[in-house]
This record gives C-alpha cells, structure tokens and sequence, in this order.
C-alpha cells in the first residue's frame, strides 16, 4: 500500500497532485505490471474525490472503511 497525497495549502489547486498520481499510476502499470489500483478517500475529502474522477477512476459509494486506533 501506497499512502501519499498531503499538500500544504499554498500548494493545493495548483496541478501537483494529478501530475504525481499521473506518474504513479503510469509507472504502476508500464514498469511494475499492476493491473488494478485502488484509491482511498473520506467521502468529505471532495478534492480527492475530484483528483480520483480526473484519473480517469471513479468514485463508489458502496465501499466502507472501517479503521480503529
């Protein structure tokens, strides 16, 4: 698991995560051989959500995630 996407605010909006989660998944695919990536989101999280649409995923509202600390 991969857990990465935090920008400070002066840095949000600005294209940084989509060119990340761009490479990422490019490399995911072409030099590691993934065939399937998951993304994993808080349903107030809009801009993830946003980001993950723009990848080309899409958003399922069936998927609960459950953690305890």
């Amino acid at each position: 698991m991969i857990s990465v996407f935090h920008f400070l605010p002066h840095f949000k909006g600005k294209g940084f995560g989509f060119e990340a989660a761009s490479k990422l998944l490019e490399t995911s695919f072409s030099e590691l051989g993934l065939k399937k990536i998951s993304a994993i989101t808080t349903k107030e999280n809009v801009a993830s959500q946003k980001l993950i649409i723009k990848l080309g995923s899409y958003i399922s509202p069936l998927f609960v995630y459950r953690m305890r600390m």
